[in-house]
């Protein structure tokens, strides 16, 4: 789940997520702290877990997740962006909105 991610971030650990959560995937990757993996695939998981043994590459991506869990994906980023998007739909009017 995306909050079990953004815990480990906060926490400064790296991730091995499935490929198939597309979205948790996504972030985990492009924060640069996770590795996607086929989670059906015992071989794939042995591969991510394997590529973490790594002390030096743990601790990259470690540093990687509390960075972007105090940067991009920390509560103030997403707090702004969800008062942005309010402010936009507040000062569009309702023909803005979208369809629940």
């Amino acid at each position: 789940s995306p909050h079990k991610l953004f815990d480990g971030m906060a926490c400064g650990l790296p991730a091995i997520v499935p490929d198939f959560a597309v979205q948790v995937a996504e972030v985990a990757t492009a924060a640069g702290c996770g590795l996607a993996t086929d989670v059906t695939d015992p071989a794939a998981i042995a591969a991510s877990v394997m590529a973490l043994d790594d002390p030096d590459r743990r601790a990259r991506m470690g540093a990687a997740a509390r960075a972007a869990a105090e940067g991009e994906w920390g509560w103030p980023a997403q707090a702004a962006e969800l008062i942005r998007l309010y402010d936009g739909f507040r000062t569009a009017g309702p023909a803005a909105r979208p369809a629940l």
